[in-house]
């Protein structure tokens, strides 16, 4: 320390000019209407300070606190393109899963005429026609959707992986970059990154899911699902919520005070009483829940690999019959717990993509209205037209087949 003689040290002037700051930061009325009282002029008496008059002196300097949520985190371009985004996952989802259900109708079927048919003495009551959903899977319509479903996956993961690294860039920036003129702000950024981030990865799992049900996974597509969240859960973990040390070098140089020594007004580093944060279960932390679920896929995957080559296939033969009954049982037990697994996964995308729209219009719904974020900019425009390829490529796969040229 530079104080060397303690008797030297005026702590009074300190004191003094601590609450100068403080006053010449609520006489600001940028970030808000600010209200603080004089402390008494025996709060500090024989060398003694009644901080407990000080505190109620200063303890309203971070009420009414405003703060902007930034339009490029939850603008609403950017929450139309998350629903969009959404409701295109969903939509595939479904139509995957109602062709997939032609191996339950078509057995059922087949029982169902064959017991009619042996109570007639007859082996089939009338001719089988074809079903609506073998129609519908020779139709364009299906071509069309599984490539829809292929390129909306890739779509959505590069989607998220820009915007994760957006916002890693963005966490080593000044808050000006941010748009973030205090801390307050700040929290509000993250908040909004954090119910996001949760929403973003919803329906990447889910079309990664579909992929699989249809038949299209690779290694490409999961080692892209897996880019996708570890990179998103690294950004909503990292990049908008800092230490302290790294907010007060963000805000060097903003709102400044010459009352505080020319450092940023106190008030930038408040937050006011009433702020309530955000923290739901449909937030970031679902994107750990999911990065075990992927976890799963990558293991039915690799198994589907080893139990397919040669090698694996001779070590098999050669087995005894005990070992042979016991790894039989045991890949069978293993299988049904992957497809447990994977419904839970599906199930539980499907659930939470329900509450996750209704989560993210009541934590921001509010902040929008109070703020410049309800204002269209250039970025906004951009996150809407982001599907705007994609949609217009399905169609035209649909049409283009069902109109002659």
């Amino acid at each position: 320390m530079s104080i060397t003689n303690a008797t030297q040290f005026d702590g009074m002037r300190v004191i003094n000019d601590t609450y100068e700051c403080a006053a010449a930061s609520c006489r600001d009325q940028s970030m808000g209407d600010c209200t603080i009282v004089r402390p008494d002029s025996d709060y500090a008496q024989d060398g003694g300070v009644r901080w407990i008059e000080l505190y109620h002196s200063l303890s309203k300097i971070c009420d009414n606190l405003e703060s902007e949520l930034s339009p490029d985190i939850a603008g609403p371009g950017v929450l139309i393109s998350y629903i969009t985004q959404t409701a295109m996952a969903l939509y595939v989802w479904l139509f995957v899963l109602l062709l997939q259900t032609k191996n339950i109708i078509d057995p059922l079927k087949s029982t169902i005429d064959t017991m009619l048919g042996k109570r007639c003495g007859t082996a089939t009551l009338r001719p089988r026609q074809p079903s609506i959903i073998h129609r519908l899977e020779q139709t364009n319509v299906a071509h069309a959707t599984s490539t829809f479903l292929a390129d909306l996956h890739e779509a959505q993961c590069f989607f998220v992986i820009a915007i994760a690294i957006a916002l890693l860039y963005a966490g080593s920036q000044s808050a000006v970059f941010t748009g973030a003129d205090n801390w307050q702000s700040l929290l509000r950024n993250h908040d909004s990154v954090n119910v996001l981030a949760g929403t973003g990865t919803w329906p990447i799992i889910l079309t990664q899911m579909s992929l699989r049900r249809a038949d299209l996974d690779s290694i490409y597509y999961l080692i892209l699902s897996a880019v996708t969240l570890v990179l998103e859960a690294v950004a909503s973990d990292t990049a908008i919520r800092p230490e302290a040390d790294k907010v007060y070098r963000m805000f060097k140089g903003l709102n400044n005070q010459p009352a505080c020594g020319g450092n940023p007004s106190l008030r930038t580093f408040g937050v006011d009483t009433d702020y309530d944060p955000y923290f739901g279960p449909l937030g970031s932390t679902t994107i750990y829940v999911y990065l075990g679920l992927l976890g799963v896929l990558w293991w039915v995957r690799f198994w589907e690999w080893l139990s397919a080559t040669e090698r694996f296939q001779l070590k098999f033969n050669r087995l005894s019959k005990t070992s042979n009954i016991i790894y039989v049982r045991t890949a069978y037990t293993l299988s049904k717990m992957a497809r447990i697994l994977i419904f839970a996964a599906e199930f539980s995308a499907i659930l939470i993509m329900g509450f996750g729209v209704a989560s993210v219009h009541s934590a921001l719904a509010g902040t929008l209205d109070q703020s410049d974020s309800g204002s269209w900019s250039v970025g906004q425009v951009i996150a809407l037209m982001i599907w705007a390829p994609l949609l217009s490529k399905y169609l035209h796969l649909i049409i283009h087949e069902l109109t002659p040229f």
